[in-house]
């Protein structure tokens, strides 16, 4: 009797285990589905970004983030003075901001987040 308790005890728990391994599948197909949409929006905002002129530097697949890096751009200080000097110097604010911005090399990283969203930093050096 001990034996047959034992057995249908054992077959209980077969069936447990299988029901929390089915359980475990569902939610790890979930996961993986999830991953995968999360993964395909992560790769359309790193198209736009390489269409801007951006340059992949490190990819990180196991932690799905992109790091982005843009060379510095040449600022056409002539046209920019004649620009300045016809408007009586008016535009000589966004050209020192222009000049500003463009001598430094800017580094962006792109990741998703614990809720599934995908963001953006900018990298400071």
């Amino acid at each position: 009797m001990n034996i047959l308790i034992c057995g249908i005890k054992f077959v209980g728990g077969f069936i447990l285990l299988s029901k929390v391994l089915f359980y475990f599948s569902q939610i790890m197909k979930n996961n993986t589905l999830i991953l995968n949409e999360n993964s395909q929006l992560l790769s359309q905002v790193l198209a736009k970004k390489i269409k801007k002129g951006f340059v992949v530097e490190e990819i990180n697949n196991k932690l799905p983030f992109v790091v982005l890096s843009k060379k510095p751009t040449k600022v056409n200080h002539n046209l920019n003075f004649w620009i300045s000097c016809a408007t009586f110097g008016l535009w000589s604010i966004p050209w020192i901001y222009k000049s500003y911005k463009s001598k430094r090399e800017k580094k962006i990283i792109i990741a998703i987040d614990e809720d599934g969203a995908v963001f953006e930093e900018e990298c400071y050096n």
